[in-house]
């Protein structure tokens, strides 16, 4: 097979999963009478809450919307009573967010669901999820280094991760010592690296 056809069929893959993904969203945003927007946002604070304050920006930022559509968003849950937004009394222009008893409950009932992906996932070769995500983690990490992905939160982007070797790495925050398989993404103890 040509190197462009494995090419070609890696990122027909790609945009398969990004269906697929899209498709569950959409179902589980019907079953509770949200977007799949508002579900993300939910989701974000309730993984978030506990580690860092939570503000409109940082969301912003992880689910690659604009300020103005994620303002929409927001207002529906805060209308809907599953969010909550807290003014700072010192600059009013700042406020983070929580969720409300009713934003909790729904949070956790989505988070408690078995992932359709996962399971499929987890009946893969050790070796062969290992080797995947070594190659996708590069991929996304090259499209960081060209402009092309602004944000992400991942270890290799963290100021607080320290390599240790060649392929063991350190959270100067948590403690965790982990090899390059083991970094993780999404992390709410993220802070993007100072560019010197």
């Amino acid at each position: 097979m040509q190197a462009d056809s494995v090419d070609a069929n890696i990122i027909a893959l790609i945009d398969k999963l990004t269906d697929i993904k899209r498709s569950l969203l959409w179902e589980t945003a019907e079953e509770f009478g949200l977007t799949p927007l508002q579900i993300q946002i939910v989701q974000y604070i309730y993984q978030c809450y506990a580690h860092n304050q939570v503000m409109a920006g940082d969301i912003a930022k992880e689910l690659l919307v604009s300020k103005a559509t994620l303002s929409v968003a927001l207002n529906t849950l805060i209308q809907k009573g599953l969010v909550k937004k807290h003014i700072d009394t010192a600059d009013r222009r700042k406020s983070c967010l929580t969720l409300t008893n009713n934003g909790a409950k729904l949070a956790h009932t989505l988070s408690s669901r078995k992932n359709v992906l996962a399971q499929y996932l987890s009946i893969q070769n050790k070796n062969d999820k290992k080797t995947a995500f070594r190659v996708l983690s590069k991929f996304v990490l090259k499209l960081m280094d060209h402009g092309i992905v602004d944000y992400l939160r991942m270890c290799m982007r963290c100021e607080h991760c320290k390599q240790l070797s060649r392929n063991s790495y350190r959270c100067s925050l948590t403690g965790r010592t982990f090899e390059f398989e083991e970094m993780h993404f999404e992390c709410c103890h993220f802070t993007s690296q100072k560019v010197v």
